[in-house]
């Protein structure tokens, strides 16, 4: 006999009273006075969020608690002169299985002439402790770069892409990319991603799709055009062409891909001759790179600088940038702007006004400060510079995430607003019409994939209203429920079992 679970009506309160937007910035205690170059994912299994950064000469970590950030602790430790060694721009992924892995740029002056000189360096997450570090590039000369690297998992693969070139000389540029190869527990053959015709190819940026795929942009510079190349058939195949450089330049690209396997790109570029720096958007559905849109809105009185970006599916999609202001005590803040599918939502500004100093002070991001939980909420991570003059300054490490005012998921329950998934059995969903408001409200269902299943504008719900369905045939799996209503969206994750 198979066995059907049943399960009974299941009430989710909900209130339009609490408005979800971002939560303030709020510092972690870091380990000293000196902490760069933030980058937060989050571990699949736990939906909580990791941050890596630069800790005065190493590397470091926290996670969140669920209420709080652990105590920050090394990754790796650096050295001082005259053996010097440094880990610059980490960059953060997990495996399907929650583990960490983490790349870096390792600088080193070893002090015997040579100058310094870089090499990627790796590591990866033991359940108590962090892998013994490595190097991801083969050996090569001390006078070889091997920097500016990006990791991602996708599809049960990690992939690692970086920027070598030779700090002498000219600029023959390229990027190598290394698959981990499981069965040898350890990285494969390396393989050189750019062809022979392009050169001062810079700044790569790495996603890995559920086939296990890896994707990457970069820019190359001189022209500032950004190219497109993926892994397939056992080669990387002849780079595209994302942005027409007779339109916008691009730099500095900052790659994501959404559940439903669609990229997402958001870069740093201009109009041509239009002497100015803006922050832009486009993506590839699989049929090609869409049209670059502008995303930043100012009056074009500041620069944008570096940004990032994150995506559930095409309807949820999330760019944070820096913006620079001509005061040179208040030079760079961060923004953040939302794609709800339709249009782009007012850039909002998400740093601290409050945080201040006497001679400067400035917030800044990396191509991988974004990242969303499981609500698909973003959490930004961001580094503060303040300078209080004298040689007194300080470099420390932000978040500021975007949901519900705190203690609002439990004082819900006590609410006007109730949603009945009445006969989960029979995957109806129904919804009870307590809305404590009249008027249009709209209510969508989205699938685990962010596709929608169904739409519904219900025009007059009271208090007493009756139960509404929405929809009588839903398979068993994991839904969003989102209601739109006087400019306030609610979102809620349900689950329908046969």
């Amino acid at each position: 006999m198979k066995w059907v679970r049943w399960i009974s009506p299941v009430l989710l309160f909900v209130s339009l009273s609490y408005a979800q937007g971002w939560l303030g910035q709020k510092r972690i205690e870091a380990l000293g006075t000196y902490n760069v170059s933030p980058c937060i994912a989050f571990e699949p299994t736990t939906h909580r969020p990791w941050i890596v950064w630069t800790s005065g000469l190493d590397l470091v970590f926290t996670r969140w608690l669920g209420d709080r950030w652990d105590e920050p602790r090394v990754i790796v430790r650096g050295s001082p002169d005259p053996n010097l060694r440094l880990m610059w721009y980490p960059r953060l992924t997990f495996d399907s299985e929650g583990r960490a892995w983490v790349v870096w740029e390792d600088l080193r002056d070893d002090s015997t002439g040579g100058g310094i000189y870089y090499d990627v360096g790796f590591s990866y997450w033991q359940d108590t402790f962090w892998a013994p570090d490595g190097k991801v590039n083969e050996p090569d000369a001390d006078s070889i770069n091997d920097w500016i690297a990006d990791i991602s998992w996708g599809g049960g693969e990690i992939w690692c892409v970086w920027h070598f070139f030779p700090h002498r000389g000219n600029y023959p540029g390229h990027l190598y990319a290394r698959r981990w190869d499981r069965e040898r527990g350890e990285w494969g053959p390396q393989m050189r991603v750019t062809p022979d015709y392009i050169i001062k190819n810079y700044i790569p940026s790495l996603a890995v799709d559920s086939t296990g795929t890896p994707h990457v942009v970069w820019s190359v510079l001189g022209s500032y055009m950004l190219l497109y190349s993926f892994y397939k058939n056992g080669e990387w195949q002849e780079p595209v062409l994302v942005t027409d450089t007779n339109y916008v330049t691009g730099l500095v690209p900052s790659l994501t891909i959404d559940r439903n396997g669609v990229m997402h790109l958001a870069f740093l570029g201009g109009f041509r001759n239009a002497q100015r720096t803006d922050i832009f958007y486009c993506r590839n559905d699989g049929t090609g790179w869409s049209e670059p849109v502008l995303v930043s809105q100012d009056s074009g009185t500041h620069q944008e600088w570096i940004c990032s970006v994150a995506a559930s599916c095409t309807s949820n999609v999330w760019v944070v940038f820096v913006r620079q202001y001509p005061d040179p005590k208040e030079e760079f803040r961060v923004y953040a702007t939302h794609y709800d599918g339709e249009k782009w939502a007012p850039e909002e500004r998400i740093d601290d006004s409050t945080l201040q100093a006497p001679e400067a002070s400035e917030d800044w991001i990396t191509v991988r400060s974004v990242a969303l939980d499981e609500n698909d909420f973003p959490w930004v991570v961001s580094r503060v510079y303040l300078d209080s003059g004298g040689n007194n300054y300080s470099y420390h490490i932000y978040y500021n995430r975007y949901g519900y005012p705190p203690g609002v998921e439990e004082e819900l329950g006590r609410e006007k607003w109730s949603w009945t998934i009445a006969s989960p059995s029979r995957g109806a969903l129904k919804i009870q019409g307590v809305v404590p408001v009249t008027g249009a409200v709209v209510v969508e269902v989205f699938d685990a994939a962010g596709r929608q299943v169904a739409s519904r504008e219900i025009k007059s719900i009271g208090l007493s209203g009756q139960p509404v369905t929405l929809i009588d045939k839903l398979s068993a799996g994991v839904y969003a429920c989102r209601i739109k209503v006087g400019g306030k969206i609610i979102v809620r994750k349900f689950v329908t079992v046969k």
